[in-house]
C-alpha cells in the first residue's frame, strides 16, 4: 500500500508574524516566541516556530560581556546579602537595583534601574552622564511612587552604599541588602533586567540627546511592563501579575 507524504505547511505567514513580534521582543528565543504567538491566537506548533528561527538565523547567540559600572572601593558601610535563598512570595517584598553604561554621541551615559522581583515590574529609571548617588536616588524616587519595598537589594557600589542613598531607605524602614563584592550573580535579577533593556532597546537605538534617550526608555518601560511576557511569571506580563495580586489582596480583605 502506498502512502502519500503529508503536505508540509507553508511557514511564510508564520515567518512574517515572528519577524513582526521580534520588533518589540528582539531577544525572545523560539520557546518564548511560541508562547507569545499562542497568546495572540496564532495556530502553530513549537517545532514550526523553531524551524522558522533556524531558517531566519534567529537562534540565540552568546552576548558580549557588559561594561563594569560598580566601584566597590569606598568607605561607606556595607550590608550583608539577605536575598540569597529567600523565598519571594509577594510584591514589594524585594526590590533590586543596578546601573549600566552605554554611550550617547560617544559620551559615557549611565542608566539606573529598579525592579520588583515578584512581579518583574520595572518601577524606576534614571539617566545621567555621571554615575553617582544622585542617579540611583532619582531611579529610587520614581519607584517609590508605586510603593515601598521591605528589602532593597543592590551591589556594593558607592552609588548604592552612600550615606545619601542608604539614609533614604533607612528613613523609610527599608532593610538594605547587598550582593557580595565581586559576585555579580548575587544581583542576578537586576543583571537580567539590565541585559533586557540593553539588547531590546538601547543597542537598537541611536539616541542623539539624553532627553531623547529618556523618552524612548520611558516608552520601553511601558512596553516591558504591559507586553513582555516572562517564563518565570507563567508567560504573563509584569502588570498582569501585579493586577492579579492586587485583586487577590482585595478579595482577601
Amino acid at each position: 500500500m502506498l502512502y502519500k507524504r503529508a503536505h508540509k505547511r507553508d511557514l511564510e505567514p508564520l515567518s512574517r508574524l515572528i519577524l513582526t513580534n521580534r520588533v518589540t521582543c528582539p531577544t525572545a528565543g523560539y520557546r518564548l516566541m511560541y508562547k507569545i504567538l499562542r497568546r495572540q491566537g496564532a495556530e502553530c506548533t513549537r517545532s514550526e516556530v523553531r524551524e522558522v528561527y533556524v531558517r531566519l538565523n534567529l537562534m540565540g547567540k552568546r552576548a558580549p560581556p557588559r561594561m563594569r559600572t560598580t566601584n566597590s572601593r569606598h568607605a561607606f558601610q556595607r550590608y550583608p546579602n539577605l536575598v540569597k535563598d529567600l523565598k519571594i512570595e509577594r510584591p514589594d517584598q524585594v526590590w533590586v537595583a543596578d546601573t549600566m553604561e552605554f554611550r550617547i554621541g560617544g559620551k559615557r551615559t549611565f542608566l539606573a534601574l529598579v525592579e520588583d522581583i515578584f512581579t518583574r515590574r520595572a518601577l524606576g529609571f534614571a539617566l545621567s552622564f555621571v554615575n553617582d548617588s544622585l542617579l540611583t536616588l532619582e531611579a529610587l524616587e520614581m519607584a517609590l511612587r508605586f510603593g515601598t519595598p521591605e528589602i532593597h537589594h543592590s551591589d556594593q557600589g558607592g552609588t548604592y552604599a552612600s550615606g545619601r542613598f542608604t539614609r533614604k531607605l533607612l528613613n523609610l524602614n527599608v532593610v538594605i541588602s547587598m550582593a557580595t563584592a565581586g559576585k555579580a550573580w548575587e544581583n542576578g535579577y537586576a543583571e537580567r533586567l539590565n541585559k533586557t533593556f540593553r539588547y531590546e532597546e538601547i543597542v537598537r537605538s541611536d539616541y542623539l540627546t539624553i532627553q531623547e534617550a529618556r523618552n524612548q526608555i520611558a516608552a520601553y518601560v511601558k512596553l516591558y511592563n504591559n507586553q513582555r511576557i516572562h517564563m518565570s511569571l507563567g508567560y504573563r506580563t509584569p502588570n498582569e501579575v501585579n493586577e492579579a495580586q492586587a485583586k487577590d489582596k482585595e478579595n482577601r480583605e
